[in-house]
């Protein structure tokens, strides 16, 4: 069972279809993260993603300061004996033209 820490934050996920492969394509811009996935596995990609963001923060030692660089901060503590972590931390996604997509990556 993986062990939550909430953090106070709004991630904003910008997300096109692919025409050519129908897939989904969605950045993240203050993460500087992009994932790509099938419809129906959207937001567990999403989450995934940023699951593996935030544990490579923790185990750097830069969580804290990275959410404070944000605005951003840890609602609840960080396990002493750490398992799998979860983050619980509110998104939004917004869908755009394909062709606007581009414009979330610069």
């Amino acid at each position: 069972m993986p062990q939550v820490i909430q953090l106070e934050a709004n991630l904003p996920w910008i997300y096109a279809v692919d025409q050519s492969s129908n897939r989904w394509v969605a950045v993240c811009p203050p993460l500087k993260l992009t994932i790509e996935s099938e419809p129906r596995e959207f937001l567990e990609t999403i989450r995934e993603a940023m699951d593996g963001f935030f544990e490579e923060l923790v185990s750097t030692g830069d969580l804290d300061r990275f959410l404070e660089e944000h605005g951003w901060k840890r609602l609840t503590p960080i396990p002493d004996r750490r398992r799998r972590l979860y983050f619980d931390v509110p998104l939004s996604t917004q869908r755009v033209q394909e062709r606007d997509l581009h414009e979330a990556f610069c």
